[in-house]
């Protein structure tokens, strides 16, 4: 009962600060957001500090671990930067894909080997964060945030595609010259 009630509190405050961020838009640059998301998380880290010392890290692990935090650092600047441009819709589809491309990126760099219904399933979030992520608009006469359908039909052999009005996706994919693989 006691891990379900820290689970709740973590996901209320990861809401607490998206909002936050959201709310307070530009007014505060990225990097102060940063910041202070920082100073706030180091009263929880505090009572670790005491381990860390004494665990005598070679100067090797301190340089990983230098390097890994200032990574992570610039990292949450550019998501707090994000976080002011785009929907909070679009924050959270973005967010939710964050074990999807650890996944993969665990696959690619480290070599895991990923079993048939994880593939399926990775297929599936990136289908769907597909659907919700959407690109801009920027056909003449439209808002940026206006949607778009497009209707498509694809095989082996060709790609489909109707259309009332001229889309400019569909134009730009049309310029994109797919070659024969060779043998």
């Amino acid at each position: 009962m006691i891990g379900m009630f820290w689970i709740v509190l973590t996901g209320l405050q990861f809401v607490a600060v998206a909002g936050l961020v959201k709310y307070i838009g530009t007014a505060l640059p990225p990097v102060e957001s940063a910041f202070l998301r920082y100073a706030f998380g180091l009263i929880f880290v505090i009572p670790a500090f005491r381990s860390v010392i004494e665990a005598r890290l070679l100067r090797r692990d301190v340089m990983i671990f230098t390097l890994r935090g200032a990574a992570h650092g610039f990292g949450v600047v550019m998501w707090f930067y994000a976080m002011t441009q785009i929907s909070i819709a679009e924050v959270t589809a973005m967010n939710y894909l964050t074990p999807v491309l650890t996944t993969v990126g665990a696959a690619l760099f480290l070599r895991e080997r990923l079993s048939g219904p994880r593939i399926a399933a990775i297929a599936g979030a990136l289908l769907g964060a597909l659907m919700i992520l959407r690109g801009v608009n920027l056909n003449e006469g439209s808002e940026p945030e206006d949607m778009v359908s497009i209707r498509l039909w694809v095989d082996a052999h060709r790609i489909i595609s109707l259309q009332k009005r001229q889309l400019r996706a569909v134009l730009d994919l049309s310029l994109i010259h797919i070659s024969e693989p060779t043998r």
